[in-house]
Order: structure tokens, then C-alpha cells, then sequence
């Protein structure tokens, strides 16, 4: 019947393999024009040139409080507004930490042991040397008060007013300001001021924060300030240094404040604030500081920007409080899956797949929606339950093409998801449990590594999928089985649409914009290729496949690098590293995070069990596992894909042993689901 058909289009046109050729190339040119519209970014104010620069720090301060209340002069100063992310080397910030870390435009923390001790000259403390052996421990590049030794070589002059601590956001690196004092007074004479206001530290109650709050506003209204300084507002440190955002803001034009280094309209980091200052005084940014000047980006109204970041900062808290129960049931989930299919029960393994699938799909999809008013307990609980009834839906949908459709549906949901919303701003990878969060910094824009190794593996489960139609080899093909070269073609256009659609995705700097992620996927893509094509995988293969991601990375880092500084992305700021011999500092402290992750996060849980349920089910079912393999090339090709992105998404990124983590919460779904299917379709033949 197969050789009939066969005949019968070879002088035809494949309308199918046009349609997909089609839409491949629609696809691509979509993602192009997306992509040049996002490279040139939204419309952004520079904060401008200034005579003088003025940074009011209230530490503690945050969103919340200011929406409470009346401070009709600190209104004055915050026309630009953010979420100001504290994070430093240390996952708690003191206030300290917050202003070496201002002061040095990079990550530094020396740690809660350390004290800010005044010096025996006037303007100094005894931090700097304890700075300097800290920055060196964190391989971060930091260089302990480089925006006080770049304004001391400007020939600009510094004064801290305030608690000494201060001192460290305008110290060179002998630990020196120009002048000091404690009492605020009405008129700054310095070019760089730091005027700090204590009491918001410290967490309160209501009656008696806000009344602190209202003093601190009166205080600020004695300030003489002019129209042309720049003026920040700077809560370097959470309330009782809690890991939590805090405010940023800036007199300057009313909107959203941003950065280079977030990419994304209301958030800025402690780091931007000293290029931020130079930039505006005219002084050269020294090489050692991460940061990027903060711009303003278009907003709402103060009013509502300032009860929207109240509200965020709400959300940013919630979410990191859910993110461990969130992903312990899904962890556990995933085992009981698991354990399921090594205990032979199958028919509890096929139930519970589906909702491992559809679990991560729901918590992403929960970023539209307002569940950081609702009790952790309930969100919590409703997860799962939510991810089972998506899953008794998917089967009965879906049941009737194979036992394996249904969680390779949701997969494909899931798959298609991340890539809509990446292209569309990325929207859901920030503030959701599978997502990333400003409280940890890492990144701001773009594919997280969680969600780059869900998308990654997802789309391998649905490339393979039309693979389930096609009949077992070396097994007669039913007669509603297709299986001549119409098939076949359209299989391979498929699986080549998915395929770019997720490269471009992840490793476009105005999409997904990770290197980790492109590093392993392209091997994967390039070795599935060569199974689907039916082509043994030898070494040569696998070595050329490295290359391949090897080139296609350097391509988009070049192509990012050509980018002005305040543009790029962590692959383009990577390659200026490489290039000034500073990428040894880079691959030691990604090293060293991918080594505290494997022996600290619960997502070894995840890893350690699921290897052990593979052996186990691996050994059990040994002979229909080689059945499988050796007959239906979805699973042949699936498994070449998927064992390529573990191993490399493990070396290649610096989230350690989470990547195959969550690689496993795909693998092991949709191998229980394939597994059953095909070996029955192969007996029945």
C-alpha cells in the first residue's frame, strides 16, 4: 500500500512539504522583522548631563511605603521610578554590602562579619582592605571604590553626609572621602553628595514606620538642590536586610527607569548607579564596573507607576516564597512518575505523566494572573490540582491518536508558550516559579536557564512528534499509516521548522539571549538530524556538532559585541571580557556557582532520583526498552537529543545540577508516555 502511494506522488508537488517550506520561511521572516523592531528598542530618555550629582539614600525604603503615604518631597524627586534590585555576592544585602557594591559598580559584599569602622582621619573607614580581599575571593572583576578613584582622577570632589557606613559609596580605595559629616546640611558644595536618611532599616510597626517615613520627607524639603544636578533616590539595602527590591528613582523626565543591564522597563540594579553618575558628570566608566546608565523609559503617571512597583515588589516577594513548595511538588510528582514506570505499573505512570507535563505549563501561564493575592497555601494546592484537570482533558482530547499524544501535546504547549511569550518580551520568564526573580539578579531578560532547558527539551519531544505516526521499522505499516516519501518530507520540514524557531528564540540577544542554553542545543539539533536522516552517530559527528554550536555562539556574540555597550547582553559583555583577557574570571565564578547549586539546591532531589528510576526502569525493561529503540526512530531520536542537552546544559551553565533537573521533568513523561504505544503497535503487527 506504502509503495502505491509512493508512486502515486512522485510526479506530484507535496502540497504538504510547500506548506511547511512555507511556513519555515514566514516563520523566520516574522522573527526577523521582531527582531530589528526589539533591537532598536523602546523609546528611552538618557538621564542627560549634569553640574552636579546628588544620591539621597534611604535604606529600607520600598514601594510599599511610599504608596501608603503622603511625601509630597520625595514625590518631587522620584518623576522616574523602578524596582531597584540589591542583590549582591550574598543572597542577604546589608547596608554595607549595598554601598560597596554602589561604589564599585559591580557585585561586592564583604560579608555580615565585617564592620564599617571609622578611620583615624576624617572621611575614612577601615573597610577597604577587607573590600579588597572579598572582591578578590569573588572572581566578580569588582574594584573596591573605582567610582571614587574615577572622580578623584576627574578632578571631582566628594562629601558623604550621614551614618560613616555611607562612606563607602564615594570612597577611593584607600577608603577616603573629601568630606564628611554627620548632621544633612541645606546646601551641598561637593560635585558627588551622598545625603543618607536613616530608620526605614529596620522593619516597624505601621503607625511608627510612617511617621519615620514623614520625617525623612520634611528633612529632604530642607535640601537646596538645582535644576540641573542629577538627583537618585537609592534604597541600597531591604529592611533588616531582607532579600527583597527596593526603591529607585531619579528626577528626571516622568516614566519607567531601566537599564542596559536589565533590558526591561522597571528594574535597575545597585551596579548601574555609579555609570550612572559618571556618565552624567562626563567621566570615563571604568572597565571594572558591570553596570550600565539608567534611562527612563515612557510611564503611566507617578501615580499609577508608583501603586503598580508597590504591587510588583508584592509579587517579587511572593514569588520567592512559593518557589520552593511550588517545586517540591513537582519534584515529587516527577518521582512518583518515575517510580511508577520502574515498579511496572504503567497505568499509574500514564496518569501521572500528563501532569507532570502540564505542571510547568500552569505555573508560567499563572504569571498573568494576579496570584500573589491569594494565600501561598492555595496557590500551592491549586497547582496540581489545576495540572490534573489540563491533563484529564489533554487525554480524553487527545487519547485517540496513541497513549503517548497526550503528554506530548502538552509538552508542545508548553514549548509553544515560552516561545510566543519570549519573542513578545518575555513577560512570563520573570517573577514565576520556574522563571527568574530581581531578588537574585542573574538576569532580567531573556530565556532563564530553567526555562531554556524546558524549552530545549520541549522541543525535541515535539519535533519527534509526527515521528509516532509512521510505522514501526522493520514492522508492515497499517494501511492508515503513511510511511513513503510525502511522509517522510514532511516530517523533516517539520522537524526543521522546530528546530530554527527554537535556535533563534534562545540564542537571539533580543529573544532568549542564552549562551548556555545555544551552546547545547545546536549539538542536539545537529545529532537528531543526523538520526532522523538514519545516519549512524559516530565521533566525528558528535565532535562536528560541538563545532557547529561553537560557531553559531561566536557568530551572535560578534554580532552582539558590534552592539554600543549599553545594548548588549551577558553574550556580548562575555565576549569583551574574552577579549581583555578577563574571561578566566567569568569561567571560575560560573564554575563555582554550578558547584554551591549541585550540592545545595532541591532540584538534586529531581537529578539523584530520576537517575536512579532510569536505571532501575532501564534494567527492568531492558528488552522492550532495546524494542523501542531500535524500531520507532521518535524515541532513537528523542533520546540522542535529550542526552546530548543534558550533558551540555549541565557543563555550559552556571545553574548546575537544576538544567538536567528540569530536563528530566520532560524526559521521563514523555518516555513513559512513548514507551507503552509503540511496543504494543510493533506486537499487534
Amino acid at each position: 500500500m506504502s509503495d502505491a502511494r509512493s508512486t502515486q506522488h512522485a510526479g506530484r508537488p507535496r502540497p504538504v512539504t510547500i506548506l511547511a517550506a512555507i511556513m519555515g520561511a514566514v516563520t523566520v521572516v516574522v522573527l526577523a522583522v521582531v527582531a530589528a523592531t526589539a533591537s532598536s528598542g523602546p523609546s528611552t530618555t538618557a538621564l542627560g548631563m549634569a553640574r552636579r550629582a546628588v544620591i539621597v539614600s534611604i535604606p529600607g525604603l520600598q514601594w510599599r511605603d511610599l504608596d501608603a503615604s503622603e511625601t509630597p518631597n520625595l514625590d518631587a524627586l522620584l518623576l522616574g521610578n523602578a524596582l531597584l534590585s540589591v542583590r549582591t555576592e550574598h543572597a542577604r544585602t546589608s547596608t554595607l554590602d549595598g554601598y560597596l557594591t554602589l561604589g564599585a559598580g559591580n557585585r561586592l559584599a564583604v560579608g555580615p562579619g565585617v564592620r564599617a569602622t571609622p578611620g583615624t582621619d576624617a572621611g575614612c573607614i577601615d573597610v577597604a582592605e577587607a573590600a579588597r580581599v572579598a572582591a578578590a575571593d569573588q572572581l566578580t572583576g569588582a574594584q573596591p571604590g573605582a567610582l571614587g578613584d574615577a572622580l578623584s582622577a576627574a578632578g571631582r570632589t566628594t562629601a558623604v553626609f550621614g551614618d560613616p557606613v555611607a562612606i563607602a559609596t564615594l570612597m577611593k580605595s584607600n577608603g577616603c572621602v573629601d568630606a564628611f559629616a554627620g548632621p544633612v546640611p541645606a546646601v551641598l558644595s561637593a560635585d558627588v553628595n551622598v545625603v543618607e536618611y536613616i530608620g526605614l532599616d529596620v522593619r516597624s510597626d505601621g503607625a511608627q514606620r510612617l511617621q519615620t517615613l514623614l520625617s525623612i520627607d520634611k528633612a529632604i524639603g530642607r535640601l537646596m538642590l538645582s535644576e540641573d544636578d542629577l538627583v537618585l533616590v537609592i534604597a541600597p539595602s531591604a529592611p533588616d536586610e531582607a532579600s527583597e527590591v527596593t526603591v529607585a528613582g531619579a528626577r528626571s523626565a516622568p516614566g519607567l527607569l531601566s537599564s542596559g543591564t536589565t533590558r526591561r522597563a522597571g528594574y535597575v540594579t545597585l551596579p548601574d548607579v555609579a555609570p550612572t553618575v559618571l556618565s552624567a558628570l562626563g567621566v570615563a566608566v571604568p572597565a571594572s564596573m558591570t553596570g550600565t546608565p539608567i534611562v527612563v523609559d515612557g510611564g503611566s503617571g507617578r501615580d499609577a507607576e508608583v501603586s503598580g512597583l508597590a504591587d510588583l515588589s508584592e509579587r517579587v516577594a511572593f514569588r520567592d516564597s512559593a518557589v520552593g513548595p511550588v517545586s517540591v511538588v513537582y519534584i515529587v510528582l516527577n518521582i512518583l512518575c518515575g517510580l511508577a514506570f520502574a515498579a511496572r505499573r504503567g497505568r499509574i505512570a500514564r496518569v501521572l505523566g500528563p501532569i507532570v507535563a502540564a505542571y510547568p505549563l500552569i505555573t508560567f501561564l499563572a504569571g498573568y494572573l494576579p496570584v500573589h493575592r491569594l494565600p501561598l497555601d492555595f496557590v500551592v494546592v491549586s497547582i496540581p490540582v489545576i495540572s490534573a484537570t489540563v491533563a484529564a482533558v489533554a487525554v480524553a482530547s487527545w487519547s485517540r491518536w496513541g497513549r503517548w499524544a497526550p503528554t506530548t501535546v502538552l509538552f508542545a504547549l508548553l514549548w509553544l508558550v515560552l516561545i510566543v511569550d519570549v519573542v513578545a518580551g518575555g513577560s512570563l520568564q520573570i517573577n514565576t516559579v520556574l522563571g527568574y526573580t530581581p531578588t537574585i539578579a542573574g538576569r532580567f531578560q531573556g530565556f532563564g536557564n530553567l526555562a531554556s532547558a524546558l524549552v530545549c527539551t520541549t522541543a525535541l519531544s515535539t519535533a519527534a512528534a509526527p515521528m509516532m505516526f509512521v510505522a514501526p521499522e522493520a514492522a508492515p505499516a497499517p494501511d492508515s499509516v503513511d510511511t513513503g516519501p510525502l511522509a517522510v518530507a514532511s516530517i523533516r520540514w517539520w522537524m526543521a521548522w522546530v528546530a530554527t524557531v527554537t535556535a533563534i528564540c534562545v540564542a537571539a540577544p533580543v529573544f532568549g539571549s542564552d549562551m548556555g542554553g545555544t551552546l547545547a542545543l545546536v549539538p542536539a539539533i545537529v545529532l537528531v538530524a543526523v538520526g532522523v536522516s538514519g545516519r549512524r552517530i559516530s565521533v566525528r559527528r558528535v565532535i562536528s556538532a560541538a563545532v557547529a554550536g561553537a560557531v553559531v555562539v561566536s557568530g551572535i556574540a560578534a554580532i552582539d559585541l558590534a552592539r554600543p555597550a549599553s545594548s548588549r547582553t551577558h553574550l556580548g559583555r562575555f565576549a569583551n571580557t574574552l577579549i581583555h583577557g578577563d574571561a578566566g574570571l567569568v569561567i571560575r565564578r560560573k564554575l563555582r556557582g554550578n558547584i554551591a547549586i549541585s550540592t545545595s539546591s532541591i532540584w538534586s532531589i529531581l537529578l539523584l532520583g530520576g537517575l536512579v528510576v532510569a536505571a532501575v526502569g532501564a534494567w527492568r525493561y531492558r528488552q522492550r526498552l532495546s524494542v523501542v529503540v531500535a524500531r520507532v526512530r521518535a524515541a532513537r531520536v528523542f533520546l540522542a537529543g535529550f542526552i546530548t542537552l543534558v550533558v551540555l546544559g549541565f557543563a555550559l551553565n552556571d545553574s548546575g545540577i537544576a538544567i538536567p533537573a528540569v530536563m528530566l521533568g520532560v524526559g521521563v513523561p514523555w518516555m513513559v508516555a512513548v514507551f507503552v504505544e509503540p511496543v504494543k503497535r510493533v506486537r499487534q503487527s
